[in-house]
């Protein structure tokens, strides 16, 4: 990585262009916050920038920036899809699995139309964005996230209930997935995200998320 943006809150909030390259000597990482085994491939940890000066960094754009910069609402539908993808490779487990009890095929329904209803509301906010680009992204972003949310949280509950503890115990690649879906969920905001929604659709203030 040659570049970084980095978002600083002193006590606005302002995003800054970083040339790694000048800063190599003053960077400091630490790996050991991070105590759970979902995502610890990815080396995810705290990036500390050492006895540098804000004022010697390139400013992007002005405060709150980050946040109000145009885009930023239709991305933030993006987590949403990875959301999916993970929940995907649940079902899609569970497809090929061999039990075939009553109990367990009805969860297997009720897990793909669970994926069924996210995919389709993935293709309506595409469609919507495509064809409302100044629309209120904001709104279709928390929709679509708080629906995602909950249907990826049935999935969850659904598989070890109807596949018990032998896929999160004795299948790695499906454990790993599980985890890491349950965690990346946590990148809503519950019920911050759906009081900011509310907020909006009451035509009150909005409040940060």
């Amino acid at each position: 990585m040659d570049r970084a943006l980095v978002t600083v809150n002193d006590p606005k909030s302002f995003l800054f262009d970083i040339d790694l390259h000048d800063q190599t000597d003053q960077l400091r990482a630490d790996l050991s916050a991070w105590q759970t085994d979902a995502f610890r491939d990815t080396n995810t940890g705290t990036i500390t920038f050492e006895a540098f000066r804000i004022s010697h960094l390139r400013r992007v754009g002005g405060e709150n920036f980050y946040l109000n910069r145009p885009g930023f609402w239709q991305g933030a539908c993006g987590p949403a899809a990875c959301w999916v993808g993970g929940a995907a490779g649940l079902v899609s487990y569970a497809k090929k699995s061999k039990r075939s009890d009553p109990h367990t095929l009805a969860h297997l329904g009720a897990m793909d139309a669970a994926l069924w209803m996210m995919k389709s509301a993935l293709a309506s906010a595409g469609a919507e964005i495509d064809a409302l680009p100044d629309g209120n992204a904001m709104v279709l972003a928390l929709r679509l996230r708080h629906v995602v949310e909950q249907a990826c949280s049935d999935i969850l509950h659904r598989l070890p209930r109807a596949y018990g503890p032998h896929p999160l115990a004795m299948d790695e690649q499906i454990a790993r997935r599980y985890h890491e879906l349950d965690l990346y969920l946590r990148q809503a905001h519950g019920e911050r995200d759906l009081e900011g929604l509310g907020r909006t659709l009451a035509g009150k203030e909005e409040t940060a998320i």
